[in-house]
């Protein structure tokens, strides 16, 4: 019993942590006739950026980190872009430079994307003299938007009201199963499963944060079982079709959790050899209701990743239940708005 206790923490603990990406902030390049005090201004811009793109809201999409001069030099061009960021290991770096002179401020920045190999978006700003705090407020809002548009958040703002059409996806999924009777529990030990499915996801209203919607999932899946340690050889293979309704509640564009239910057939092939008697194989045909509890992550339209509990309700004669914690990917192949 322990096993299975560490088996499901370790999944679930494994499974809790979304990786954002990282966007590196270079030191500001400067210009101007005094350029000592030029340079703490960049200073105060660097970490006024740091901390005021920390504190927006990109759905676990990107964090920030601030790079010294003394660790990377000047990010004059493109090529010393790229090379911090093959360096770093990272995909994203903001660099750029700000000008003043006797009448105004102007800035440049960039956001340079290593998969890219190319700058993906021109940040600009200016201002007169006096007014440094707006011009570096205006320059951070243009780099928070532009790292929304690249992301796509910004489409859930913009068409806040607007309906998501139906669509339709393709699941796999692996799980370790394992059953929950002190009959099954002394000859039976559940290893492992995969399984496909079709998932129809239903129009719905589409919101920022905290909504529902509906989809209908068909899953055929495939799992195997052995005896447990010290019980006679017995191997049991069992394949499943399912349909079950599941209704999701979403936290925001990225983060929901849903529950699922429904009706299922299993035919199941059991070998068993017990002592001094050949094998035999029996051969059952079965009904079952199967309910669900499960987290998904949106990571883009196209592709949805998640983790699950099913519990399976054996209906037959000797009633028992399975627990199979799962991970699986979400393939989104058809939208009715293409």
């Amino acid at each position: 019993m322990n096993k299975k206790i560490y088996v499901l923490g370790l999944f679930f603990f494994l499974f809790q942590f979304v990786f954002a990406e990282k966007v590196l902030i270079s030191p500001i390049i400067t210009y101007g006739s005094d350029i000592e005090e030029i340079d703490n201004y960049a200073i105060n811009l660097k970490e006024k950026l740091h901390n005021d793109l920390e504190s927006y809201w990109f759905e676990g999409f990107f964090e920030f980190e601030t790079l010294d001069e003394s660790e990377v030099g000047k990010v004059l061009t493109v090529l010393d872009a790229r090379n911090i960021c093959l360096a770093k290991n990272e995909e994203y770096i903001i660099y750029g430079y700000i000008q003043q002179n006797e009448k105004s401020w102007y800035g440049n920045l960039k956001l340079y994307s290593k998969s890219h190999k190319k700058i993906l978006k021109e940040f600009f700003s200016s201002d007169d003299i006096l007014s440094f705090e707006r011009f570096c407020n205006t320059l951070i809002n243009n780099i928070a938007y532009g790292l929304k548009e690249i992301s796509g958040i910004e489409e859930t703002i913009v068409k806040d009201d607007l309906t998501e059409p139906f669509s339709l996806g393709i699941s796999i999924s692996s799980f370790y199963w394992n059953p929950l009777s002190p009959k099954w529990n002394n000859v039976l030990m559940g290893i492992v499963g995969v399984q496909l499915g079709v998932e129809l996801f239903m129009p719905h209203e589409r919101k920022v944060s905290n909504y529902f919607d509906t989809s209908i999932k068909l899953l055929t899946s495939y799992s195997f079982g052995k005896e447990v340690e010290g019980s006679y050889p017995l191997n049991l293979h069992s394949v499943q079709f399912n349909t079950s309704l599941l209704e999701r509640f979403h936290f925001n564009r990225n983060h929901a959790l849903y529950v699922g239910c429904g009706p299922y057939y299993e035919l199941e092939f059991l070998t068993v050899l017990e002592k001094y008697k050949d094998a035999k194989t029996y051969l059952q045909n079965m009904f079952g209701l199967k309910t669900i509890l499960g987290y998904e992550l949106t990571i883009n339209k196209k592709l949805l990743f998640g983790t699950e509990v099913a519990f399976d309700f054996h209906l037959s004669k000797d009633f028992f239940v399975s627990i199979k914690p799962s991970i699986l990917l979400t393939i989104n192949i058809y939208r009715g708005d293409k």
